[in-house]
């Protein structure tokens, strides 16, 4: 599940993907093919990229025109992405975790690496330098900020914008997954999710019905207001799953 501004893209069982409204209702289904893998995603905006390296390929996704391109990348199938990308007006650039820099053209719709003898200075590899020393749990590249391991069962908010600077520090215990929107951080978990404001300290727990385990969470932002939506799934039955829309910010931000 991703958000794109007010609107929320969803894995459609391993075929496609399904396009939701803020108010969570069906505006497209896109069938794409049989056995689509999503094993993660970037975006930019109403763009999207799905990255599907067991089908050899990325897969590229306007939200607004619901058109999509498949992007072939039988080449480098077995490279893994790094959380570390940068997205041009018609060119995405990645990094793996060994350093290499890769190039999507949003124009041919091709995946090309980059010789390394082009001595492109990107921020992105000034970023990935900065902060390689760090255990990174998850990157929030728009923010300038990650969530490091500190200890064994310790993980802290970091902001790299100016400086190395932590902000708060919290248990993973029973956290698989973050997500950050302006000042807000949220720790997802199967049995609850926490929201905190990180310059207030305001904090906010969300627990899934009764048979029920959270699987994913994301913000959107509708009309500059914030809003948190959490997919469920059913215990007993993996196809039963349940989408709700929780309030934030009710004024602008």
């Amino acid at each position: 599940m991703e958000s794109l501004n007010d609107r929320l893209l969803i894995n459609d069982n391993y075929g496609g993907v399904l396009i939701l409204d803020s108010e969570l209702e069906l505006l497209k289904k896109i069938k794409v093919f049989e056995g689509l893998i999503i094993e993660r995603a970037i975006k930019k905006s109403n763009q999207i990229l799905l990255i599907c390296s067991e089908n050899e390929k990325i897969i590229y996704l306007d939200s607004v025109s619901c058109k999509y391109k498949e992007i072939q990348i039988k080449k480098f199938a077995n490279t893994i992405f790094s959380d570390f990308f940068e997205w041009y007006e018609t060119d995405v650039f990645l990094l793996d975790y060994e350093g290499n820099l890769f190039r999507i053209d949003l124009i041919e719709f091709q995946l090309q690496a980059v010789d390394k003898v082009e001595k492109m200075d990107l921020p992105i590899q000034k970023t990935a330098a900065l902060i390689s020393k760090y255990y990174i749990e998850k990157l929030f590249l728009s923010d300038k900020k990650f969530i490091a391991q500190k200890e064994s069962n310790v993980l802290e908010l970091i902001d790299y914008g100016n400086k190395i600077n932590s902000i708060i520090e919290f248990s993973n215990a029973d956290y698989y997954d973050f997500e950050m929107c302006a000042d807000f951080l949220a720790g997802i978990g199967e049995k609850q999710v926490f929201i905190v404001n990180i310059i207030s300290g305001k904090k906010e727990l969300y627990f899934p019905e009764e048979g029920y385990r959270f699987l994913r969470g994301k913000f959107m932002l509708e009309e500059n207001r914030i809003f948190f939506i959490l997919l469920s799934g059913n215990k007993e039955d993996i196809c039963e799953t349940v989408i709700k829309k929780y309030v934030v910010t009710e004024t602008p931000v």
